[in-house]
């Protein structure tokens, strides 16, 4: 069973541990409480208690360690993975509860969310504000199956917020559906919601499809129902104890300027060009009384180990099908756990390297990102780059163990971007209609190819230690 049931349970476990450090000094939401983010990265969660013109706690670096994914689901780190391509497979029916803290404070007309909120600006060549870490309720149009999704927001009015919908995404197949209907998408934004829902939405679309509800996936990430409440203007539902959040509309036909945005690729989207993307119209606004205001600084750890790890997990699903002796995958932090992929294998026959990388950009979420994928043996630890780059250094070969893959799916990898023809690239108001990116994969196993000198690839091995410092 889960051991959070909101958002400030787990900070409390924080503290507790001391992970949290309560930051008293004044901050600005413009530049600075992201500064101060940034010294912090990957070491401790923030909980800015001062920020400029805002009674509301903003908290940062959440999911900034790979063992805070251990922390929400009650197992050992190594076990994560495994764990989350078991259990989202295992969705548990969420419970409708009448009310709950969400609904302390409830506001129909007249609130202004640049006003009431403290939404940073995080980078100085950002358009603006932006919500990052709001959780993003909407329901299929057709069936009523809830999806639950991340999508940068920036604040462009009181009530208005426009939104970048990936269109590969599930989120922008359920708009799609409403707008040919001539209809609004309604969606909730919630933001800082149950550990389990901030994980849960970053789940990519093959590892949970677009049949499954994802508040039900939620639930069985932990091992308990999600509770929820009623929207207020909005045939929507919200975990009970939510901090807050945002209901709207996405209306059809509607396209405006948005960006550029300081985006996990570590360079800006939408610097060359502006992108045309829909927008949301705000309808309502509620929160916890004395609510905490969750962020996530793009490009920090917090971050890449949010988006990485589900994606290690669709990846693993996926190369598994085709390879059963694939053991572990590491999306690496060098390649913002996006674009680089190390693949550890117990190897059984001389093609399986190969076979791995092939199908380790099978058409999904995680592939299309990922542009480098080194298979390595059992013996090589994925997550120690050192020990990779040995496997590359002793058991490549580039003439023989390379694949090349050109002409591929893309996504925010600049090189692509600025390869790619403009007559490919262009599509639907001045977004990308395809990038393309040529792709890499390097077997770096033992080769088979002579069993007789296998022997050649036998570690040394100081007697109680090891060359790479491992116990």
């Amino acid at each position: 069973m889960g051991r959070f049931k909101s958002l400030r349970d787990y900070v409390k476990f924080l503290k507790k541990r001391g992970e949290l450090l309560e930051y008293d000094e004044p901050v600005d939401v413009r530049y600075e409480l992201s500064a101060v983010t940034e010294r912090y990265d990957g070491e401790k969660t923030i909980l800015f208690k001062n920020v400029r013109g805002y009674g509301i706690p903003v908290l940062t670096n959440l999911l900034c360690k790979r063992e805070r994914f251990s922390d929400v689901l009650q197992v050992p780190t190594e076990l994560v993975v495994e764990t989350i391509v078991e259990r989202a497979k295992k969705p548990i029916e969420t419970e409708l509860v009448d009310s709950g803290p969400v609904k302390d404070r409830v506001y129909r007309e007249g609130f202004d969310v640049q006003s009431m909120l403290p939404i940073p600006t995080h980078h100085e060549k950002d358009a603006g504000p932006y919500i990052t870490s709001g959780v993003i309720i909407a329901k299929d149009p057709d069936t009523g199956v809830r999806n639950a999704s991340y999508a940068r927001m920036q604040v462009k009015g009181p009530r208005k917020l426009g939104i970048m919908i990936n269109r590969w995404r599930h989120l922008w197949q359920l708009y799609a559906k409403a707008e040919r209907r001539g209809e609004p998408l309604e969606v909730a934004i919630v933001i800082g919601g149950p550990p389990e829902l901030i994980i849960e939405g970053a789940m990519p679309g093959n590892l949970v499809p677009i049949t499954q509800d994802e508040l039900d996936t939620a639930g069985g990430l932990v091992g308990r129902p999600l509770k929820v409440v009623e929207c207020e203007t909005v045939d929507l539902e919200v975990p009970a104890h939510s901090e807050i959040v945002l209901e709207g509309r996405i209306p059809p036909g509607v396209r405006e300027e948005e960006g550029p945005f300081g985006d996990y690729s570590m360079v800006y989207d939408g610097i060359v060009r502006r992108r045309l993307e829909p927008v949301v119209e705000l309808t309502c606004l509620s929160m916890r009384e004395n609510p905490i205001y969750h962020d996530i600084l793009p490009a920090s750890m917090d971050h890449w180990i949010l988006g990485g790890i589900p994606r290690e997990a669709e990846l693993l699903d996926t190369v598994r099908r085709v390879n059963p002796n694939v053991l572990k995958v590491h999306l690496t932090p060098g390649g913002c756990c996006r674009f680089h992929a190390v693949v550890q294998i117990r190897k059984v026959c001389e093609a399986d390297g190969k076979t791995t990388i092939v199908a380790a950009y099978s058409p999904t979420e995680t592939a299309r990102d990922v542009k480098l994928v080194v298979v390595v043996d059992e013996d090589v630890d994925p997550f120690n780059l050192a020990e990779v780059e040995w496997a590359l250094a002793t058991r490549v070969q580039y003439d023989r163990d390379i694949v090349v893959l050109r002409d591929q799916p893309g996504s925010l990898d600049p090189s692509a971007i600025a390869s790619t023809p403009k007559e490919v690239l262009t599509g639907e108001g001045g977004t990308e209609k395809v990038i393309l990116c040529a792709k890499l994969g390097v077997d770096a196993t033992r080769t088979f190819r002579n069993p007789k000198l296998l022997p050649l690839f036998e570690r040394i091995k100081v007697a109680g230690g090891d060359v790479f410092g491992r116990s």
